[in-house]
């Protein structure tokens, strides 16, 4: 960041963080050093302290402190001592960047006294970052270090991570298709990290790639005390090489018939290889970036989608492993809407029929105990109930 010039009113002479301090404290710290002329140390004694409000709450805060989750406190004295203190670690820079940028409403009487500055937002992330991991990160001259500082600075506590390496993402092509340009957006797993089910299916050399930028982006945002978190399209496609290998594990159909020259699908999705595939995808994702704060997945649209849901643009369906076609919108909805999928159960069947015996006109009897039925749930129908 350019250097402004230095406050007008502050003159420290040391600014110290803890010897074990986060990355945001001792980049908060070096930035008050910067803008003050002090000088910078690990450890306590005379100057001014920079420290989350996890080592300890200062005195002289309001009562009502204690009951507020995201909160500043800025305390300098005459004397150039007092400290710097926030939940988070991005506020501790916001603070600083505050007394760099707004000198007027921060004068010496107040910093004497204490400032408390509590946060509309404990959580302030952003939502489809289009700058630094999506589609205008290629812009140029773009500077992802000096952007995360400006989230800092504005109050954001979070930062997406997910972005790819290279401009655009390296998906099967077919002549003059635009399609493969929606996956170069709020990338997958599938673009960072292998299976054991997808081994081979993308270059090593490419995984490696965007899995060493996204661990990049979370240590810059780290570095100004912000937490790193995923937005992904998932479930996304596969490529048909994929499916030839693995016919059954074929899911939904998920592009749009009018941008596509290839139909894609995803992979089915109750089937236990296909969750498991996720599960080692994420654990992976998490011992590279294990302080992973949040996931946002979009579940349709841009190569992802749902097997049997509505939103489809050719429509519900799904792959062989799941046969919902008996049911409709509602009862689908429902069943998405619980916390894991479980395998439709259509093996239930009424009691057996009671055996009759009927006679026909030559006299001779017909048993019909050999003719019992036993129907699928969803074959209720035709008696008024609805499918299950």
């Amino acid at each position: 960041m350019s250097s402004p010039a230095a406050h007008p009113t502050l003159k420290l002479k040391s600014v110290q963080h803890a010897p074990q301090a986060e990355p945001g404290e001792i980049t908060a710290a070096r930035e008050l050093a910067r803008i003050t002329g002090a000088s910078l140390s690990a450890g306590s004694g005379g100057g001014v302290s920079v420290a989350l409000a996890s080592r300890g709450a200062p005195a002289g805060m309001p009562v009502s402190a204690k009951e507020s989750p995201a909160w500043m406190w800025l305390r300098i004295g005459e004397n150039g001592t007092g400290e710097i203190v926030a939940t988070h670690g991005s506020f501790l820079f916001s603070a600083v960047r505050l007394l760099a940028t707004a000198p007027a409403d921060f004068t010496r009487e107040k910093l004497a006294a204490g400032l408390w500055l509590p946060a509309t937002f404990g959580w302030h992330r952003p939502l489809f970052d289009a700058c630094l991991t999506q589609y205008w990160r290629s812009a140029r001259k773009f500077d992802p270090e000096r952007y995360l500082a400006s989230l800092a600075e504005a109050g954001f506590t979070h930062c997406e991570v997910n972005g790819l390496q290279a401009h655009m993402p390296m998906e099967d092509f077919v002549a003059h298709e635009y399609y493969p340009q929606f996956y170069t957006y709020c990338a997958g797993f599938n673009h960072f990290v292998d299976t054991e089910l997808t081994k081979g299916t993308w270059p090593a050399h490419y995984l490696d790639a965007n899995l060493n930028n996204l661990v990049h982006l979370a240590n810059l945002g780290r570095r100004y005390g912000l937490k790193p978190g995923l937005c992904m399209f998932e479930p996304r496609s596969m490529p048909e090489r994929f499916f030839a290998k693995y016919p059954t594990l074929r899911g939904a159909r998920i592009d749009h018939p009018f941008r596509s020259r290839l139909p894609r699908y995803t992979l089915a999705q109750d089937h236990p290889i296909t969750k498991r595939h996720y599960r080692e995808a994420l654990q992976k994702i998490m011992r590279s970036v294990p302080d992973l704060s949040y996931m946002s997945v979009w579940t349709n649209d841009s190569g992802s989608g749902f097997e049997h849901t509505s939103s489809l643009y050719v429509g519900r369906n799904g792959g062989p492993y799941m046969i919902r076609e008996w049911r409709n919108h509602d009862k689908i909805a429902k069943r998405r809407a619980r916390a894991s999928c479980v395998t439709s159960k259509i093996s239930r069947a009424p009691p057996p029929r009671s055996t009759r015996t009927s006679t026909s006109s030559s006299g001779l009897s017909r048993s019909r105990s050999n003719r019992t039925t036993s129907r699928p749930a969803w074959d209720r129908t035709s008696r008024g109930k609805d499918p299950p």
